[in-house]
């Protein structure tokens, strides 16, 4: 009898030491949640991306870069939900990466989403720059030991939700002047007086609160501001930030004892305001980070308690027209490229050159160029997620206010959380005011006009469909 129960209890141990090595969590009952936040602020200096990440280079940071991830399950398979304190990531920064987390962690990369922060004071990881090579070690680890430990902090938890108005801390970037024109960052011209913005926008913060119950285990909030991370004052800055991603989670958590992630959500066309109270100051951001935290924490207890179900993933391919332009149009962005490019390489003889062109002439002929070598359709991953009464979007390009609001307000789920500069991000997609007034996101843009409202019902026929299930 000895011998057998023995043998039995020898089994049992064997089988729990496979199932931790290399495999995924151990399912549990109801709605589990964990959360880990990584440090990977670079120790030698990198470029910054954000203005001319080309020629900006870091020369120590104001506050962490960092890794962060939630990990969720229902019962059933577990995922992780990424935030990253980056401009955006390309899949071929994510996908070297998301192999070694299934690699530690069992969990396959299809229920893995990276998604940015989107700071404009990170590392350049969307480029192929000399001194980001060597960082891709240190993304990496910390995108695994957030993973892991995410994982082992999983634990019960009850979901809320909610909203609030903000005033004066996320406006559209885009103005009506009196003459009649349009103009607006890095386009138009303020020679008269602002009318006002050129449409409305959407300054709504969205809430998400999973009250754990162990003693030993803080709440863990989301955050979806549909605001730039562009806070922090000066694009020729030197010191490396997660801009106001930090001021606001770090708000959030010394004020309510939580852990905070941070998302940006439908912010394409929309900006923070920067200039509060102290004007002028580098530390705009930690100001903006205290205002808009102090929303959040009067909101945290007003909360509505939400049924979470099962969490389920829906993903699909959606494929959109690229924009292209004629010969002669391709040529002169040739030349403007020409020109920046050696600017940019420090030939003082392009001085005189380049000053004929302004950042935006500079962006819209590298958009103009790159599109027009690109097939004649391009395809992106959409991923939506439902739990229970709440809904998630992960759009992988920079969504216009009104877009998102349209996804929020026609989803099926008492509430729908937006999520932008998801997975492999691909610029700016504007709305249809965006193109109405011809600002200088749509000069960027590789989509055509009219693929911004395509994806938005997209988004909602795919909330539709979990909702279904």
């Amino acid at each position: 009898m000895k011998k057998i129960l023995c043998f039995f209890l020898t089994a049992v141990l064997l089988l729990s030491l496979c199932a931790c090595s290399g495999s995924e969590v151990t399912e549990k009952k109801g709605l589990q949640v964990g959360f880990c936040r990584a440090d990977a602020t670079p120790t030698e200096a990198v470029n910054i991306s954000g203005g001319d990440s080309k020629n900006r280079m870091s020369a120590g940071y104001r506050d962490p870069i960092t890794v962060t991830c939630v990990a969720l399950s229902n019962g059933g398979e577990t995922y992780l939900m990424y935030t990253l304190d980056y401009i955006s990531a390309s899949n071929a920064y994510t996908v070297p990466a998301e192999s070694l987390i299934t690699e530690a962690t069992g969990i396959p990369a299809e229920r893995i989403i990276m998604n940015c922060t989107h700071t404009h004071s990170g590392p350049a990881i969307g480029y192929d720059y000399d001194t980001i090579k060597p960082y891709r070690d240190k993304f990496n680890k910390a995108a695994v030991e957030a993973a892991e430990k995410a994982i082992a902090d999983m634990s019960s938890a009850e979901l809320y939700a909610g909203s609030v108005e903000t005033e004066g801390l996320v406006f559209v970037r885009h103005y009506e002047m009196d003459n009649g024109t349009f103009a607006g960052a890095n386009y138009g011209s303020f020679s008269t007086s602002i009318k006002g913005h050129a449409y409305e926008g959407d300054a709504s913060v969205q809430v998400i609160k999973f009250a754990r119950s162990a003693e030993d285990k803080k709440d863990v909030i989301l955050v979806s501001n549909p605001a730039h991370a562009t806070a922090v004052s000066g694009t020729d800055s030197s010191l490396l930030s997660a801009d106001i991603a930090y001021s606001v989670r770090d708000s959030v958590e010394k004020s309510t004892d939580s852990h905070v992630a941070y998302f940006i959500g439908a912010a394409g066309d929309q900006v923070p305001s920067s200039r509060i109270p102290a004007e002028g100051s580098t530390n705009d951001y930690l100001l903006y980070g205290e205002r808009m935290g102090n929303y959040i924490t009067e909101l945290i207890p007003n909360l509505t308690k939400l049924e979470a179900g099962p969490v389920e993933l829906e993903t699909r391919e959606f494929t959109g027209k690229t924009i292209k332009e004629g010969l002669e149009r391709l040529a002169d962005a040739r030349a403007v490229r020409e020109v920046a490019t050696k600017y940019g390489n420090g030939a003082p003889e392009t001085k005189a050159a380049v000053a004929q062109y302004n950042f935006s002439s500079v962006y819209q002929a590298t958009a103009i160029v790159a599109r027009n070598g690109r097939e004649d359709t391009q395809t992106m991953t959409l991923n939506a997620m439902g739990l229970g009464e709440l809904g998630i979007i992960f759009a992988p390009y920079e969504m216009f206010s009104e877009n998102g609001k349209f996804v929020k307000e026609n989803s099926p789920y008492a509430l729908t959380f937006v999520v932008t500069c998801s997975e492999n991000a691909q610029g700016y997609l504007p709305s249809a005011n965006g193109f109405r007034v011809e600002c200088y996101e749509s000069h960027v843009t590789t989509y055509e006009r009219g693929t911004a409202e395509n994806l938005a019902d997209t988004f909602v026929e795919m909330l539709n469909k979990l909702k279904a299930e």
